[in-house]
């Protein structure tokens, strides 16, 4: 699965009417076993992609504070808003200013908008329907798949380290700020 296949199964669940996790589960259970695997391997590769301080920042203010187990709930989160956001977003995360969810959290004083770590287990799910439930045998498959790997990539650099403090974070995501921070 390349990443406009992996880009596809996204945006095509974004448009059922159950949610956007539980279609991505449905749709994936629909493939072959490794095709799956490779959902998750692309999965992976894009999270990693946007695994940086100026998107975190943005994640800290969307959530009023994030995790690292947070910070990968977001991350699955920006996957879950389909290509076009999660370009835009890894291009500038201030641009999430402009998404829908983000302005209603803003203006109702609701975090979490965007967190969405369901998605990241779709993949795990679906795998789960071909092995009758076994719980283990996903992560055995993706082991296996890790061991035959050469050269992956870490995606160690999260590019440049700042304090999230008011003063930064209006610098760097002013659209954000002006939408979470109070007025000063």
């Amino acid at each position: 699965m390349n990443l406009d296949e992996f880009w596809s199964v996204v945006d095509s669940a974004r448009t059922d009417a159950e949610p956007t996790d539980e279609a991505l589960v449905d749709r994936l259970a629909a493939l072959p076993m490794e095709e799956i695997l490779d959902f998750q391997e692309r999965f992976d590769e894009v999270a990693d992609a946007v695994h940086r301080w100026d998107v975190w920042a943005a994640a800290y203010l969307i959530g009023g504070g994030c995790s690292n187990d947070s910070f990968s709930d977001f991350r699955a989160g920006l996957i879950a808003l389909g290509r076009g956001w999660f370009e835009s977003a890894a291009q500038s995360p201030d641009n999430l200013a402009g998404h829908p969810a983000v302005i209603e959290a803003a203006a109702q004083g609701r975090s979490q908008a965007i967190f969405y770590e369901k998605v990241q287990f779709a993949a795990k799910a679906a795998y789960e329907r071909h092995t009758d439930g076994d719980v283990d045998a996903f992560y055995k498959a993706l082991a296996v798949r890790e061991e035959a790997a050469v050269d992956r990539a870490t995606g160690d650099d999260m590019g440049e380290d700042f304090d999230f403090d008011d003063a930064q974070l209006r610098q760097r995501l002013p659209r954000l700020s002006a939408l979470f921070l109070p007025a000063g």
